[in-house]
């Protein structure tokens, strides 16, 4: 998370820029900071590749809980990849428009819309990975669960919370619009907070198979 949004810095992307910018201020943009904009959306792509590995590392302790939550361990790294391919794929955008800022501004600006759109509206695989998280960690009925119990009524707030992103397609202004509070500032802080706390109980549930591992 942090990569990314150091990639968001560079890009002279924080705070956002506007959907309702005009072709010509977005075709200035990519002119005045291309290679800010080429080095940050390099950064956002390795950020979200690294998405990926931390989402294995919840599925192999997902899968540790009961045989009946293996089907939301396996739901969990496949959204998590899909989660990865939503960031990686937008930076691909960026990359393209800001490989040739001078061409055409309606193409730039297409390019720009193309990132941004699906970077904060496609949020539908990231809900999935919090729903399969939540509905794993409430099939543990151990004394000494993998995750805290707790843990599953964070990742169905945190879903919920994400769910507002879907209405950037209809806004270009307020709340609502891809730059709004209630969308990417609101799903950045809920993605923050989440990240801050799964590391921790994440390293606690690998300490703790270490430990049944070691039991002979």
């Amino acid at each position: 998370m942090a990569l990314l949004f150091v990639g968001l810095v560079f890009a002279h992307w924080f705070p956002p820029p506007s959907p309702a910018d005009s072709v010509t201020a977005v075709a200035q943009q990519y002119q005045q900071h291309t290679t800010g904009i080429r080095v940050g959306a390099l950064l956002i792509a390795a950020a979200g590749t690294m998405f990926g590995p931390f989402s294995a590392a919840i599925a192999v302790q997902l899968k540790r809980i009961h045989a009946h939550a293996t089907v939301f361990a396996y739901l969990e790294v496949c959204m998590g990849a899909l989660w990865s391919i939503g960031i990686v794929v937008p930076a691909s955008f960026w990359m393209v428009a800001a490989f040739d800022p001078y061409r055409d501004p309606q193409i730039t600006r297409a390019l720009h819309v193309a990132g941004w759109l699906p970077f904060v509206a496609m949020v539908f695989p990231l809900m999935a990975a919090h729903l399969s998280i939540a509905a794993a960690t409430l099939l543990d009925t151990r004394s000494e669960p993998v995750f805290p119990r707790w843990i599953t009524y964070l990742n169905v707030w945190i879903a919920l919370l994400l769910a507002p992103g879907v209405l950037t397609l209809f806004f270009k202004t307020g709340p609502f619009s891809w730059n709004g509070i209630l969308t990417f500032w609101l799903a950045a802080t809920a993605e923050g907070l989440w990240f801050c706390v799964m590391s921790m109980v994440l390293h606690r549930a690998i300490n703790q198979q270490i430990a049944e591992e070691a039991i002979p």
